[in-house]
């Protein structure tokens, strides 16, 4: 049986997690960026390519995708980075819990 909790959202929240643990190296901090700004942008193609393309879940998953890309990176204080980390978490587990319930865009 498949496990129902071992989702790209359930590795993602777990990496974000992982980055209150203090003095991570700067190396991980980018690889959450890459993590979430490939999540988002699977996201959003597998959305367009289902046909389940809602307009709020597409935005929504686009300024995720902005607010962690590596390549524009945005110079925020830790602390700031702590609020828009756990604000991550709460929207993944809002697609999360929105899968399981079958919503039409999660």
């Amino acid at each position: 049986m498949k496990n129902k909790f071992l989702s790209l959202e359930t590795f993602i929240i777990a990496m974000l997690l992982a980055a209150f643990i203090p003095h991570m190296p700067r190396a991980y901090y980018t690889l959450l960026r890459l993590a979430i700004t490939g999540y988002a942008v699977f996201r959003i193609l597998r959305m367009l390519s289902a046909g389940k393309a809602d307009r709020g879940w597409i935005i929504a998953f686009v300024v995720l995708g902005l607010i962690y890309n590596p390549i524009m990176v945005f110079g925020l204080k830790k602390s700031l980075w702590s609020i828009v980390n756990v604000a991550t978490v709460g929207f993944l587990v809002y697609v999360l819990i929105g899968k399981k319930e079958g919503a039409k865009g999660a």
